[in-house]
């Protein structure tokens, strides 16, 4: 083939691959595909980034707190939220990197001492808190650990009969991650009803 032949039959070619690209991409019928939160094992879940990550909250106005240094403070609400010392970092979903069991208390202004416990993971080359289970008011926290893909928790929680003030039922509670959200596993015997056994998620 003469090299005038071999530049017609190359140029033929990128031409034919343009209309084949402007073809499929003027379908009508396509529909934007909606990406899910990618699942970040680069990003470094771990003491610092917990101390500093937003959690979600059912006591401020707009849903969250933002921590800094492992608390939260917002004169005007009288809200005051901070990083409980205890919490665990392990799987506990089988996807790669590793999440982290954290204990969030907040106080209104009143003498609750409101206990979520939290779930971060990496997300999006972020450190995200993607489940949040309410747990009650003013427990008291022993340990926190992650063992076989379950938070297990040491407390110190509410009989019906205790005075708010004074929990006397220590417990073992177990969490997993169910469908994106945080499950109890059953409650222990004898143990106030604090609220559902399921919490807010982050799909």
């Amino acid at each position: 083939m003469t090299p005038r032949a071999r530049h017609a039959a190359l140029r033929a070619s990128l031409l034919c691959g343009a209309v084949i690209v402007v073809s499929c991409s003027d379908r009508p019928d396509q529909s934007p595909v909606t990406e899910e939160p990618a699942i970040d094992p680069a990003v470094v879940v771990d003491t610092q980034a917990v101390r500093n990550a937003t959690y979600m909250s059912q006591f401020t106005e707009i849903g969250f707190v933002e921590l800094s240094d492992g608390e939260f403070r917002d004169a005007e609400q009288r809200i005051h939220a901070g990083l409980d010392p205890h919490m665990a970092f392990g799987d506990l979903d089988g996807d790669p990197g590793v999440e982290a069991a954290v204990i969030v208390g907040t106080n209104t202004g009143g003498s609750g001492g409101f206990v979520d416990l939290a779930i971060v993971d990496g997300r999006d080359g972020d450190v995200v808190n993607v489940a949040t289970l309410f747990l009650g008011d003013r427990l008291r926290i022993h340990s926190v650990a992650i063992e076989e893909g379950e938070v297990v928790l040491d407390a110190t929680m509410h009989t019906p009969d205790d005075p708010m003030c004074c929990p006397s039922l220590r417990a073992t509670r177990r969490f997993r991650m169910e469908q994106g959200g945080l499950v109890e596993l059953g409650r222990p015997d004898g143990a106030m009803d604090y609220g559902p056994l399921d919490g807010d998620l982050i799909p």
